[in-house]
């Protein structure tokens, strides 16, 4: 099955060449799971997919400049959540 056809849940959420316990992909997994569905996908095409800005906003349809704009709120979101889980509204 190629990259593409898999489903999100199946790769590891971490940055390339990131030590990450299972223990902090789970509560990385949930954070992105309780991000709004835009900041969620962006976040899933950047970081799972390993696609550039670009290529994520052409993916969402979106310009390069909206998609980095909406990269940024959602990696302030996902912080505030990592920070303060309660805000996750779980």
């Amino acid at each position: 099955m190629s990259d593409a056809s898999r489903g999100c849940d199946e790769k590891p959420v971490r940055r390339a060449g990131a030590a990450v316990s299972a223990e902090e992909e789970d509560v990385l997994r949930a954070a992105v799971a309780s991000l709004p569905h835009d900041y969620a996908a962006v976040v899933r095409l950047v970081h799972i997919e390993g696609l550039t800005l670009v290529d994520a906003g052409a993916r969402m349809g979106r310009t390069a400049d909206a998609t980095r704009k909406l990269y940024g709120r959602a990696l302030a979101a996902m912080a505030g959540k990592l920070r303060d889980p309660k805000a996750s509204g779980s």
